[in-house]
């Protein structure tokens, strides 16, 4: 979504970069809960479940700092 969203060239993401592997879950997924909702942000040693908007804040922030950064 960044990417089709990006306006540079091109746009590569450093997804591990803080050396913690994981995933943000989409609204749908925190509707259904599972795994990488319910259990999974303990055993990256989060405090607690991630918010149902998860995906949607961190899409947001990294696309605006991008066009921010792109200006026409």
């Amino acid at each position: 979504m960044v990417k089709t969203a990006s306006p540079a060239a091109c746009t590569i993401s450093a997804s591990v970069s803080d050396g913690c592997t994981g995933c943000l879950s989409t609204a749908q997924a925190h509707a259904e809960g599972g795994y990488e909702v319910d259990f999974a942000p303990y055993s990256y040693r989060y405090p607690a479940r991630l918010a149902p908007n998860c995906a949607h804040i961190a899409t947001d922030a990294a696309t605006g700092s991008l066009r921010g950064l792109w200006q026409d």
